[in-house]
């Protein structure tokens, strides 16, 4: 699978599991549909974070308040407040009764200093608050989970070899296409992604992880010294390490289902001096030469048989023609293997090891490479590709060219795999395997305390590991890059190239494998018949479920924690400012607690402060004075306020601010009053405006029917 296809895209609500059951909650939805949602989020909170603004202007307001007497600055500063200005009005705003007031006033800029730094701060914060919003929506790159109609387990445990025949065949024969498939994949893939660099190509952006880890290291020879090649360390290690399946692969587990695994492959280059002998094929039977050759037999063509073990067909292990000049000017490698397990021995085993090759806890897998009659322009010291006989090529022109083939017509390196399985209990206590061959899953016995969820996926991943081996990883070493004309030298270290090719393709086949099987295996190809298991249990079609993938492109996730905690925020920020500073602040129970602050946050007002200059100007009889909107009688109509100053009343008998209690009115009503004294420091939750009785009224100006019946 180079890439998820946009229909196996489960859309909707779904648990990311290794993000937390919290913050894992997703919505995986279309561009489109994302779009819409970081329009909106970016209207919320703006909305959210101008309410919020809104409060804190409140409670500054409220912090300010004092009853004592202030100078003009301060004065100005509280009604500016008082009409809740954006941050960016009141830092302009507040701003200039800095720059008015500074040579008027002592300490101004003090004074003025705090909330033009608050200010700022809240401007930049809705700035970023706004920007960040856009976050809630993920397109980049996203992990979404698979689903498809076409996932289920295979059926390969219920064939009968025996009595249906047919069966078999039919399901070899797809499991053959369908390991080649995943083979083909998986060499570029690996060739391309696993590759120590920053930047990976655009193809690779497929898993959750691009690679699985591959530690490597030289050894000693890990069969018997006498059959590996005589160098410094001739084996190699390769070591996945322990690691989570759900982490690396992208598996969406729960704890208490979690598995861990390991594989290990050591290898070493095999000496194959004095493991064969050589039989004369012109003396050969036609029918023998068809069973090994597959061909007619060439003219004084001789055979070598390798005896690295016995095989079910013959008592040798691999042969291969040998003739001075070969004319098949190709590579090609082939493989054999045996498994520790009986279970897997009786099922997949080519041949039984020598003894020099036995191993009580580990499979063995031979990779043969066979070189026939490649030319190389110079020669090869390397210990899989030694070529170092020199052959005269005639060219076209009758010229002749200097090459070099193959030393020897067949040469071999050998593998010892072992597989090791961690698996949780409970999800707190682990229980692991021994790091051995591959183990059978046809008993529970193996794998004591696992649960049925993490049986059914070590079933599965025991199969993929079976069926994505070294059989298809091999096709794709340096045997296949090979032409028929000329190549350029090797290099003297190929061999260990080679066999880190390999791990990495059987590691990137194991990546494929698990998403192809996620989204159904018919979907690499609709001819062969897919033999799905009808019978499977709950936990086995649980699997279909669990596959994480990199997006292929059209959709979003939506982080659902991240959404309600920015709507609710949003949501209560709002209601707050708007029940508390629009109807609580009214309400005489709620002003009666926070009393003479709410009456300043009150009086401040633009009406009420509108009012005042029109009560300075001797116009209008005024009611609700401790309601945000305070109004006149009836009908009464008011003139526009002058630019000029009004001069004082020359009144020498006048009440404190024409006041009388509030315990002995009703209705809050204000007459005309003049201010010609000083008055005391009073606050309006003790006295309201009142008659001024020694102080000469007004004359109220014309209502509009008066101005009408003057007309």
């Amino acid at each position: 699978m180079s890439q998820l296809n946009a229909q196996f895209v489960k859309q909707g609500f779904w648990v990311n599991v290794l993000k937390g059951p919290v913050l894992g909650q997703t919505i995986t939805t279309t561009t489109s549909t994302g779009n819409l949602v970081v329009a909106f989020m970016a209207v919320l909170t703006t909305l959210g974070t101008s309410h919020l603004w809104n409060l804190f202007v409140f409670a500054y307001h409220q912090m300010r308040v004092n009853g004592r007497h202030r100078d003009g600055l301060k004065r100005q500063q509280q009604a500016l407040m008082r009409t809740l200005p954006a941050p960016s009005t009141l830092l302009a705003d507040w701003l200039k009764l800095w720059w008015v007031w500074r040579k008027r006033v002592s300490g101004a800029l003090q004074r003025s200093i705090f909330l033009v730094l608050v200010a700022i701060l809240f401007a930049a914060i809705m700035v970023v608050v706004g920007i960040f919003s856009s976050y809630l929506v993920d397109g980049t790159n996203i992990i979404v989970l698979v689903q498809s109609p076409y996932c289920g387990s295979i059926d390969y445990e219920g064939v009968d070899t025996t009595d249906n025949k047919t069966a078999y065949a039919n399901w070899a024969a797809w499991q053959n296409f369908y390991g080649d498939k995943i083979a083909e994949i998986a060499a570029p893939y690996a060739r391309d992604c696993y590759v120590d660099r920053t930047a990976l190509p655009e193809r690779c952006r497929i898993f959750t992880h691009p690679k699985i880890p591959l530690h490597q290291t030289r050894t000693s020879c890990p069969f018997d010294d006498s059959i590996c090649k005589k160098v410094a360390q001739p084996g190699f290690v390769s070591d996945t390490g322990l690691i989570d399946f759900g982490d690396h692969f992208g598996l969406n587990l729960v704890a208490r289902d979690k598995i861990k695994f390991r594989r290990t492959a050591t290898c070493a280059v095999l000496d194959l001096e004095g493991r064969y002998d050589m039989i004369d094929n012109s003396n050969s039977t036609e029918a023998y030469a068809e069973k090994f050759l597959g061909r007619d037999i060439y003219a004084e063509e001789q055979y070598r048989r390798y005896y690295l073990g016995k095989t079910v067909a013959a008592n040798f292990t691999k042969g291969a023609n040998y003739m001075p000049v070969d004319t098949q000017r190709y590579a090609e490698t082939s493989p054999g293997f045996h498994y520790n397990s009986p279970f897997w021995s009786d099922f997949g085993s080519s041949f039984d090891p020598i003894l020099e090759l036995e191993s009580n806890d580990s499979d063995l897998v031979i990779v043969f490479v066979a070189l026939h009659g490649t030319r190389f322009l110079e020669p090869v010291d390397d210990l899989l590709y030694s070529a170092h006989k020199p052959f005269n090529q005639m060219m076209t022109d009758n010229s002749t060219r200097k090459t070099y083939t193959a030393d020897e017509p067949l040469s071999a390196f050998a593998c010892q795999n072992r597989y090791q399985f961690c698996f949780a209990q409970d999800g707190k206590n682990e229980t692991c395997t021994n790091l051995l061959g591959l183990p059978s899953t046809k008993s529970a016995a193996e794998f004591p305390g696992a649960n049925e969820a993490q049986m059914a996926l070590l079933r599965l991943i025991v199969q993929l590991l079976y069926w994505n081996d070294a059989q298809g990883a091999m096709n794709h070493l340096t045997p296949a890059s090979i032409n028929s004309g000329f190549n350029a030298p090797l290099p003297s270290d190929q061999w260990l190239q080679d066999m880190i090719m390999l791990e990495q393709n059987i590691r990137a086949q194991l990546q494929i494998a698990l998403s192809t099987y996620a989204a159904g295996g018919s979907t690499l190809d609709s001819k062969p018949t897919t033999p799905l298991r009808h019978n499977a249990t709950q936990a086995e079609k649980n699997l279909c479920g669990i596959q994480l993938m990199q997006s292929p492109g059209g959709f979003v996730n939506i982080n659902v924690f991240a959404l309600a905690f920015v709507v609710t925020f949003c949501i209560v920020v709002t209601a707050l400012d708007l029940i508390l500073l629009k109807f609580l602040v009214f309400w005489h129970r709620f002003r009666g607690i926070l009393a003479p602050r709410i009456d300043a946050w009150v009086q401040d007002g633009t009406f009420q402060l509108q009012r005042r200059a029109y009560e300075m100007q001797g116009e209008g009889t005024w009611e609700r004075l401790d309601k945000e909107v305070p109004v006149t009688t009836y009908d009464t109509e008011l003139s526009t306020l002058p630019l000029e100053s009004r001069p004082f009343c020359d009144c020498t008998s006048v009440l404190p601010m024409g006041v009388k209690p509030l315990s002995t009115t009703t209705t809050m009503v204000s007459q005309p009053a003049c201010r010609e004294k000083k008055s005391p420091d009073l606050t309006l939750s003790e006295f309201e405006f009142g008659n001024a009785d020694s102080c000469p009224t007004p004359k109220p100006a014309p209502s509009h029917s008066e101005k009408v019946a003057a007309e």
